[in-house]
């Protein structure tokens, strides 16, 4: 009997919700009892959620709290819940650092000799540590996350260099590098332009280079627009999928327009379930120029709709993808990425070649 604990599971918090859900689903699916408890945090707002009873979703039990501050997710009514049941389990796995359900939690398992298991989802890695009130987050660290990472069962890395950087910042804690997995059978259709008809017509015959991510500084959309800049190639086009912080989306924009590619680029917005299938159906190629990525569960949604990527290093799984023909990694900058995305620009077999290997890959 397995209680996941995950401070959000909205949509807008983009990788680690999908893989929640991903991973409860498939361990129900063996037989397991497994029961979620989080907050109603739905980014500014609060999801549509039953806070009196537990709702049961593909055989996965969710409790719902309401999220009091909207600052480390803050939630009392969790807390009072977490102290009274958590003996109940035999496992707790616990997702998130640097924010509050993860202290209780993990307090109240060790209390009771309930053993739990970390998932940090990519938070000690060096940019992460130097982002969003860096103090703060040293401090937080001596104090919370160092001990609860110390108490831990395991600590749950889903890839080599998110185990490294952890290593880096002395957690000692056995660990186990477990990717995560994706629904292999949503993503199995092939090629299909229906999206770029409806929605982006003038799209239909040019390559068509895909970013699908939270829009935040740490995903590098400027290189893919720097990229896009320095390609100047009718034939390409840009789409990007996600949003964000309505001010920084609109600096992208303008970046955008600045550099003379408002025309290739087209902003999709936010998508998800059958609407982001389609997307990925009607790309070329998927790019993400990220400065900090754990794992990357977009790129592998990617890969399993079949399209090549093209990733930095710091993306998690950069060096599994390389080895295996599956894309290209280069670093974050925009002329590098110019160079990347040409060599498939001109090259479609090598995209088709790429594409089947991503597939394989994933499975």
């Amino acid at each position: 009997k397995i209680l996941h604990v995950i401070p959000s599971i909205s949509a807008v918090h983009g990788g680690p919700s999908v893989a929640l859900e991903t991973m409860t689903r498939a361990l129900a699916n063996v037989g397991v009892e497994v029961e979620v408890a989080t907050t109603d945090d739905d980014g500014a707002g609060h999801l549509p959620v039953s806070l009196d009873a537990p709702e049961m979703r593909e055989g996965v039990l969710y409790h719902f709290f309401r999220r009091q501050l909207h600052f480390y997710k803050f939630s009392l009514p969790l807390t009072r819940w977490l102290r009274r049941h958590v003996q109940a389990y035999d496992v707790l796995h616990l997702h998130a650092l640097f924010s509050y359900a993860a202290m209780p939690a993990a307090f109240f398992a060790a209390r009771e000799r309930v053993p739990y298991i970390v998932r940090p989802l990519g938070t000690l890695h060096p940019y992460g540590m130097t982002q969003h009130h860096p103090t703060f987050k040293r401090i937080s660290y001596a104090l919370f996350e160092k001990r609860i990472l110390g108490r831990a069962a395991y600590v749950h890395y889903t890839s080599a260099l998110e185990e490294a950087d952890a290593r880096a910042l002395g957690v000692t804690t056995r660990g186990a590098v477990i990717p995560l997995g994706v629904a292999t059978n949503d993503f199995s259709r092939g090629p299909d332009r229906a999206w770029l008809e409806a929605h982006a017509p003038q799209f239909c015959d040019r390559v068509v280079f895909l970013v699908l991510a939270r829009l935040n500084p740490k995903k590098g959309i400027e290189v893919a627009l720097d990229a896009l800049a320095s390609l100047q190639d009718a034939r390409v086009g840009l789409i990007v999928v996600g949003d964000g912080d309505a001010a920084y989306v609109n600096a992208l924009q303008k970046r955008a327009e600045m550099l003379g590619v408002k025309e290739s680029v087209v902003w999709a917005g936010f998508m998800q379930g059958e609407e982001k299938r389609a997307m990925l159906r009607a790309a070329d190629s998927f790019v993400l120029p990220s400065l900090s990525e754990n794992f990357g569960i977009a790129v592998v949604e990617a890969m399993a709709a079949g399209l090549p990527v093209i990733v930095t290093p710091e993306v998690g799984i950069a060096r599994e993808i390389v080895r295996a023909g599956a894309g290209l990694m280069v670093a974050g900058e925009g002329a590098r990425f110019a160079q990347a995305m040409r060599a498939l620009v001109e090259h479609p077999a090598r995209r088709q070649e790429m594409g089947a290997r991503a597939r394989e890959l994933v499975r």
